[in-house]
């Protein structure tokens, strides 16, 4: 009996250790498509791909052996550049990442505050600002209800780049073609006497090229890795809003996640340390950008005297009180908003 017994122990802990084996061998990876709105040849070396996203994802990958891996599509490949957060809702993406300006302009009212960025303030962590805007502010949470949120950033403030001649007045802006980021963008650069030019981003380096616009607000990283010091020889340092970029998760994507990889999302996407890191790799990426622009095309970087920077100022202040109006207009108190997205702004400059 007790042989029979040792037998029949040994046989049952063979069959469930060779059918653990099997399972774990027959386990296929998990895998989630990261969508992303760059519509561009150069979408991998994004900034935001770069430094946000793919980090947190190669962790979940090596943390996983490799159970659930991420396959990129870039240049809007799975759905129109203005379609981002309706395709993380319909899961046709599982991650996604999106332009509050681009994605269903009016949208996104208060997530697009970056767009009427003081310019008489150097944001330097705008990362935290995003962030505090994502997890402090009811408002920017309401907006983006119905799926994961993993971050809001604007990334870098945008400059004013030219193609012909330096940009060092107001007066200088008068006449000029350029294409806007958004639609409040649009609406400063109609205030300084500009002409918005409705051009997609594909489009714009060989716009520039031809002379169909003469400038394009640009950061340092735009420069140098998506090559446009080729056309732009002059940057003006005034920040004329930013590109405020999202970051989002199908729900049921999400949930489906085990609850160790989800820890892992948690820390490295909401960490406060996490977020600071992303700041500094950004701060450090923007000057060694501005630095391998001069070295590699020449670029040559101006600034407006503090006389044109008040005149600056005054002139778009009509721009931001449209804004303010255009929160009213949603149900919002819109002077309340902006003081407090400057008071943001003040807290996290230099």
């Amino acid at each position: 009996m007790k042989r029979f017994t040792k037998v029949t122990i040994g046989m049952f802990l063979v069959f469930m250790v060779g059918a653990t084996c099997v399972h774990a061998f027959d386990v296929k990876p998990v895998k989630l498509k990261f969508a992303s709105k760059f519509a561009s040849p150069w979408a991998e070396h994004d900034i935001a791909w770069t430094y946000i996203d793919k980090p947190v994802w190669d962790k979940v990958s090596r943390m996983t052996n490799g159970k659930i891996r991420v396959t990129t599509h870039f240049m809007s490949s799975l759905y129109p550049p203005d379609k981002c957060w309706d395709s993380t809702l319909m899961g046709v993406s599982d991650i996604t990442t999106g332009f509050v300006g681009f994605d269903s302009p009016g949208r996104f009212p208060i997530s697009d505050l970056f767009a009427v960025l003081r310019m008489d303030k150097r944001p330097l962590r705008i990362s935290m600002m995003g962030y505090e805007m994502l997890h402090n502010w009811p408002e920017t949470k309401r907006e983006f209800k119905g799926a994961k949120m993993l971050w809001l950033n604007a990334q870098s403030a945008l400059w004013f780049g030219s193609t012909k001649k330096p940009i060092l007045s107001v007066k200088d802006f008068k006449g000029l073609k350029v294409p806007a980021p958004s639609r409040w963008q649009g609406r400063i650069l109609e205030k300084l006497g500009m002409i918005p030019v409705p051009i997609p981003f594909p489009d714009i380096f060989m716009a520039l090229e031809k002379g169909v616009v003469d400038a394009m607000l640009v950061d340092p990283n735009l420069i140098v890795k998506y090559k446009f010091g080729e056309v732009i020889k002059y940057v003006t340092d005034i920040d004329f809003g930013a590109g405020t970029s999202y970051g989002a998760m199908n729900i049921n994507s999400w949930k489906k996640l085990p609850r160790e990889v989800q820890a892992v999302v948690e820390k490295m996407y909401y960490g406060r340390e996490r977020i600071l890191e992303i700041d500094t790799n950004l701060i450090v990426n923007h000057y060694e950008m501005i630095m391998e622009a001069q070295k590699t095309f020449g670029t040559e970087f101006f600034e407006f005297s503090p006389e044109e920077m008040e005149k600056l100022v005054k002139t778009v202040k009509p721009v931001r009180d449209e804004y303010a109006a255009f929160l009213d207009s949603k149900g919002y108190n819109g002077k309340e908003i902006l003081e407090r997205f400057d008071k943001l702004t003040s807290t996290y400059s230099y």
